[in-house]
């Protein structure tokens, strides 16, 4: 227990060690020149970002077969994706779950298996797009290997709705054991309910999800490429795509909180070969937490004013 509280301050001892190595007048210049109109743009852009992954859930829940207004899918899921940020793993997400029940749309078990496929869509897309990048950046010697390898395990995924009853036990495992015990519900019915959800979404009607991720994170990268926009760095649309998927899978280990020093890491390992200096590297890791954090945290925040939620009903 006491090496695993010390493994989620290891993203803090990461930055703080950059923090030391920063030259700071030259970081105030950098900011000095940013350009604000394509950061607030990124920031605005947060609206119907969440709005995408929103219509997502909705979609997947409407496969289960319960009906969820606009709105409320929309502030649940501004809350949620707040909660995410501020949590190791992002496993604060799954508080959508607890609205669901909360709301009396449906059992929290089931409510997880929409949550769950939710974010297995998002991890999906972004393994893939970050195994592309180490084979098309190659940030280190034979990182190519790598990439490779977690193309072909990908290409494997769709496999695991052709043995479907196999799938659902690993499902159900992890249901048991890593969420089960953060709700206050009988595991075992939990369980079986959680696997009639899990079946629900085994449907041919997963390719609009699927096209609603790709619309979500295309906009999601396109906020990343303005806020590198407004700081002058030379990357291209694809590089931050390849760049911000490889960051963002690392940022998913949770030894931090919202990514802190982790991304910064990540950023710094992908984009010093590119020639960028330190200090401008660190003020994208800024702004990618100002617009992100800071923005979705309060649309977050007034979404958990009006949909307010209690872990003990």
């Amino acid at each position: 227990m006491l090496k695993y509280r010390i493994w989620r301050f290891s993203g803090l001892i990461i930055l703080v060690y950059i923090l030391s190595r920063i030259d700071w007048p030259q970081m105030r210049s950098t900011i000095d020149k940013a350009n604000l109109f394509f950061i607030i743009t990124a920031l605005i852009l947060n609206i119907p970002l969440v709005w995408f992954k929103s219509t997502r859930w909705q979609l997947l829940l409407a496969m289960q077969g319960h009906s969820i207004k606009n709105r409320d899918s929309f502030l649940f899921y501004s809350s949620a994706i707040f909660l995410g940020e501020i949590t190791p793993g992002r496993l604060g997400e799954f508080v959508k779950a607890i609205y669901l029940k909360q709301a009396g749309i449906t059992n929290t078990a089931r409510g997880f298996s929409s949550v769950l496929f939710d974010r297995l869509f998002d991890f999906f897309l972004l393994f893939i797009l970050a195994m592309s990048g180490l084979i098309t950046i190659a940030p280190w010697q034979n990182a190519y290997i790598f990439g490779w390898a977690g193309i072909l395990c990908a290409g494997g995924m769709p496999l695991l709705f052709l043995f479907s009853d196999k799938t659902e036990r690993l499902i159900s495992l992890f249901y048991r054991k890593i969420l089960a015990p953060k709700i206050p519900e009988g595991t075992q019915d939990g369980v079986e309910q959680f696997a009639k959800g899990f079946r629900k979404l085994i449907s041919r009607r997963l390719w609009q999800a699927g096209i609603l991720t790709c619309i979500s994170y295309a906009l999601f990268f396109f906020q990343c490429f303005l806020i590198a926009k407004g700081l002058g760095m030379p990357l291209s649309y694809l590089e931050i795509i390849l760049v911000m998927a490889m960051t963002n899978i690392f940022t998913l280990l949770p030894i931090s909180i919202s990514g802190i020093g982790t991304r910064e890491a990540a950023l710094l390992a992908l984009l010093r070969p590119f020639g960028m200096s330190l200090e401008l590297i660190f003020a994208y890791s800024i702004g990618v937490l100002l617009v992100f954090f800071i923005g979705i945290g309060i649309i977050g925040a007034y979404a958990w004013w009006v949909k307010p939620f209690s872990l003990s009903r």
